[in-house]
């Protein structure tokens, strides 16, 4: 449950939430505040996450087959965390509903992605999402101290130099301090503690650093698994190019030849695959 979660209540669950960097200074994802979130969102609403989502997203979004409901082993299309002819579980489900709690098709999923990839907006040209959110998810989190120094779109991309002091005991010394012009303002982006990938962090998704002319990010995307379980996605708005991959089976093994297997290196070799391409 989610005081399981939050606050160690069950002995089975590892741990609990609780912060580990002061906020707005860097990016580290963490599944744990997803909870925390959704506790959030249910203490200002009236409503379950799972209904809230389920009206707000899901319904408008016409993803009929899509829920957060619980994982049943009479759902007869539900997919299994079977690989290699052997189920090591049925099936699997949480009840807090934000950290990977969606059922959902590839089909339907890819929908959504639509949706964002047009500003909002269903092949109908109704609005699913306001405009105004979609711009929010993808602009760049900034550091707390970026100094918001007007820039233009002709700096976009371009980066400045600010020199900070850091004091360790009674010796300081500066450190360069560099920001980028994103969307009409030099700003540090946060980057991730966990990661030497080279990229941008909005709500919920990563995006490449490469800016288009609107000054958003070119690419956006995000990925996720739970145990038997891996997904991902990824669109160029660009080219408008896009694609969502689901796969179930164990993660990953080590066949007879040395060669790693399993659904995070299928997964994997997909994303590859499609990138080289499109």
């Amino acid at each position: 449950t989610m005081r399981d979660i939050l606050l160690h209540k069950n002995p089975w669950v590892w741990g609990h939430v609780e912060p580990i960097y002061a906020p707005r200074r860097v990016r580290s994802y963490s599944g744990g505040g997803y909870v925390v979130a959704e506790h959030v969102l249910e203490l200002h609403i009236s409503r379950s996450f799972k209904t809230f989502l389920k009206e707000e997203i899901l319904d408008p979004a016409g993803m009929t087959k899509s829920s957060f409901d619980k994982a049943q082993t009479s759902m007869n299309d539900l997919a299994r965390g079977c690989s290699r002819y052997t189920c090591a579980w049925d099936v699997k489900q949480t009840n807090v509903k934000a950290a990977g709690g969606l059922l959902a098709t590839a089909k339907e999923y890819a929908q959504l992605v639509t949706i964002f990839l047009n500003g909002g907006v269903d092949e109908d040209g109704t609005e699913v999402i306001p405009f105004e959110n979609i711009e929010k998810i993808m602009t760049p989190a900034m550091h707390e101290d970026s100094s918001k120094i007007p820039c233009t779109d002709a700096e976009a991309g371009n980066t400045r130099i600010d020199w900070r002091e850091m004091c360790i005991g009674t010796t300081c010394f500066d450190l360069p301090y560099e920001e980028v012009c994103l969307l009409g303002m030099y700003r540090q982006p946060l980057y991730d503690v966990d990661s030497t990938e080279d990229y941008y962090s909005g709500l919920g998704v990563r995006m490449s650093t490469t800016l288009l002319d609107d000054g958003f990010p070119r690419d956006v995307y995000h990925a996720g698994a739970q145990d038997g379980f891996i997904s991902n996605f990824r669109i160029d708005r660009k080219t408008g190019n896009g694609i969502v991959v689901m796969v179930n089976g164990n993660r990953s093994w080590i066949d007879g030849k040395g060669f790693e297997r399993g659904s995070e290196a299928f997964a994997s070799e997909i994303m590859q695959a499609w990138e080289l391409v499109y």
